[in-house]
């Protein structure tokens, strides 16, 4: 299982273990919460090998790292699943956030370095949305898969 650290200020304290990673986090500021799924990956490790999968995934983590702040949280939650966290970033920020996350899919879509293009879905949930059925995480993550049902490569918010 996966152990680290984030978040080290008073105000936001997060120890972050695989399953218990998304009821880790309380927000008492506005925050984005983006869930993101690399498709297909399975695929890529069978058809191409776990080294090209390993580097499929780096190509996710380095869009991830440069299409965010330095005070976001970027963070790998599952095999194939990254989280991104937005410090101070409520729902006015809908467009930039939209913004983002079609550059990184501009960026991970073609062949490159030796590694296939690369889908996403993504599910994303602000901490000052309407209406919310349960958790920032969880309304991601329905958001994910409503990504998902529409066709898989694309993202949708809460």
């Amino acid at each position: 299982s996966y152990h680290f650290s984030f978040f080290p200020t008073a105000k936001f304290k997060v120890v972050v273990n695989g399953a218990h990673f998304k009821n880790s986090v309380s927000c008492q500021f506005k925050t984005c919460y983006l869930e993101y799924n690399r498709e297909y990956f399975k695929q890529i490790n069978d058809t191409y090998g776990h080294n090209v999968g390993d580097k499929a995934l780096k190509r996710v983590a380095d869009a991830l790292k440069k299409s965010f702040r330095s005070e976001d949280f970027i963070c790998r939650i599952g095999g194939d699943e990254f989280a991104v966290i937005m410090i101070n970033a409520g729902s006015e920020l809908k467009d930039l956030v939209a913004s983002k996350i079609e550059n990184i899919e501009n960026y991970v879509k073609d062949e490159k370095d030796g590694t296939p293009g690369i889908t996403l879905s993504i599910g994303v949930a602000f901490s000052d949305r309407e209406d919310p059925e349960g958790s920032l995480f969880e309304d991601a993550d329905k958001a994910l898969y409503r990504a998902k049902e529409k066709g898989r490569n694309g993202f949708e918010f809460y």
